[in-house]
């Protein structure tokens, strides 16, 4: 889901695919674990974008 937007930034935008937010955050959080950097995660739905995930440092 998110590998392809991770090759190029860490910043990235996804559509929403109907999984819940508890799975995106365990993909997240399993993808940091391993030392891939994540800093913010935005979910496309039909008309807008939400702010998903933000690291600290970002904030």
């Amino acid at each position: 889901m998110m590998n392809r937007g991770l090759s190029q930034s860490s910043k990235i935008i996804i559509e929403d695919c109907n999984v819940t937010n508890a799975y995106i955050l365990r993909s997240i959080l399993g993808k940091q674990k391993i030392g891939i950097e994540i800093d913010e995660l935005w979910i496309l739905f039909q008309k807008e974008v939400k702010l998903f995930y933000k690291t600290e440092k970002q904030r």
